[in-house]
């Protein structure tokens, strides 16, 4: 009878409060065909949803758009892709950057988090972070953007964000 009631008293309370009964893990992914591209020339791989590095200098370099909640809390950053050269690599970067009319055309954005492939691996990997810097979303005082930086012969498919 105590764990009954017990069990109707943890109702309760996650009714009142708007306690979630299980966590849930929510996800934005952004293909790699979705970024802008701002320098070097990306190659979108044959339909197949791949973006490639097809310039050496400047390497391939995309940014895209992050459309996060106001108030939830980022937990991993994750880029998936692949590169076949030992002197190549991808890198993911996740930028926030301030709307503060004073200064926010001149403050450059400030870097959250980010991962980088190790060169030469040759298969396709998920590289990610939990160490993520200032995780909490403030759209009243911040946008927020992931950079793709993609070298020649590397693919990448997405980035993905748990929040």
């Amino acid at each position: 009878m105590k764990q009954f009631l017990s069990a109707i008293a943890l109702g309760l309370l996650v009714l009142a409060f708007g306690l979630p009964a299980t966590a849930q893990n929510n996800h934005l992914t952004i293909n790699a065909m979705s970024f802008n591209y701002i320098a070097g020339t990306p190659d979108y791989t044959q339909g197949l949803g791949l973006v490639a590095g097809n310039s050496t200098s400047p390497v391939t370099d995309g940014i895209a758009n992050v459309a996060v909640p106001q108030g939830a809390v980022l937990a991993v950053f994750k880029v998936c892709g692949r590169n076949d050269t030992n002197d190549q690599t991808f890198v993911g970067n996740l930028w926030r950057k301030t709307t503060n009319p004073v200064n926010s055309a001149f403050a450059p954005p400030e870097l959250m988090a980010t991962v980088q492939a190790p060169a030469g691996n040759g298969s396709m990997q998920c590289l990610k972070t939990s160490a993520i810097t200032n995780g909490k979303i403030d759209n009243k005082n911040w946008t927020y953007f992931v950079e793709l930086q993609v070298g020649f012969t590397v693919e990448v498919i997405s980035a993905t964000i748990t929040y």
